[in-house]
């Protein structure tokens, strides 16, 4: 083969070398460091600072979420006439409905005992009484002015609550009527002295099985929120004993089941009743029995 002239070699050697594939528009490599944190010095430190505080915070909110507990709550029922050794109630009566007057007072203390603040949105309290074992009937709702209540208590703190009670019973109501006549039995009316409708002896206190009387305090509320407006709101149900409750996010507990948890004391104390006393019942209580008595004689609505 001949070989290549001078003038070919000098043209070969004039042209440039071709670039490599894919390297023409290269640029240097960033590391994940490079493309994530800003150049500049000030802003670097601000975005690891953001970082840092938002890992903080997440941190705070799980060990407050799994260290929460649910607040203690103590609900007792007190009378609003003033002074010693006088009727707790008075009784007035319209068509079948028998009414307290004047209302009631649920005094209840709200005990926070978590490290945040908590805020109970709405609450709304119903008393009930025991009437036997698995049977609870109704004492009072709270009047149409204080059906809900919204309740801030500081952390470490305990906050008192004053909830007006409107009590009555509309005897042509059965569950209402039902009610009325167990507080009768329990401040001391015989059963044979109630109306014939309302003396229905399975539904009455039974004094042989279980301690009937005991308050029993149904709470619900909108919403229930803690740290960083954390969600801690319980389902719509009994206030039980704390422990039950205790170190869970949510629920109802305090205290319950003590001597001023028992209705009579509250309703009847000249004159509480059991299976086995034969104490005279107090003369509000015949009174309330009396205006019940005429309720259904008058009416014939007693159910």
């Amino acid at each position: 083969m001949p070989a290549a002239s001078d003038v070919e070699c000098q043209l070969h050697n004039a042209l440039p070398d071709k670039p490599a594939p894919g390297n023409a528009n290269a640029q240097p490599r960033k590391n994940l460091a490079h493309r994530v944190i800003p150049a500049s010095r000030g802003a670097r430190f601000l975005c690891i600072g953001t970082i840092l505080v938002v890992l903080v915070l997440l941190i705070t909110f799980l060990a407050f979420w799994f260290s929460a507990d649910a607040l203690f709550i103590v609900p007792v029922l007190r009378t609003t006439i003033p002074g010693k050794n006088v009727d707790p109630a008075q009784w007035t009566r319209d068509g079948t409905v028998i009414r307290s007057v004047p209302n009631w007072i649920i005094d209840m203390s709200v005990e926070n005992r978590n490290k945040f603040a908590m805020t109970v949105e709405d609450l709304a309290v119903t008393a009930k009484f025991a009437t036997r074992e698995n049977r609870n009937v109704l004492f009072g709702k709270p009047t149409a002015q204080q059906s809900r209540v919204t309740v801030h208590v500081p952390a470490k703190e305990e906050t008192d609550v004053k909830i007006e009670l409107d009590v009555h019973w509309d005897l042509a109501d059965h569950e209402q009527a039902n009610a009325l006549a167990s507080l009768l039995v329990l401040c001391g009316i015989s059963a044979s002295s109630l109306p014939a409708a309302l003396n229905v002896p399975d539904e009455l206190p039974d004094f042989s099985r279980s301690t009937p009387g005991i308050m029993k305090w149904d709470l619900d509320a909108r919403k229930v929120t803690g740290f960083l407006g954390l969600g801690m709101t319980p389902p719509p149900g009994e206030l039980v004993v704390w422990d039950q409750v205790h170190g869970a996010a949510s629920g109802w507990g305090g205290r319950v089941h003590f001597p001023e948890d028992w209705t009579a004391l509250a309703v009847c104390p000249n004159s509480i009743a059991n299976a086995r006393t034969a104490a005279a019942p107090s003369e509000h209580i015949v009174r309330l029995a009396n205006l019940t008595m005429q309720a259904c004689e008058e009416t014939g609505k007693c159910r």
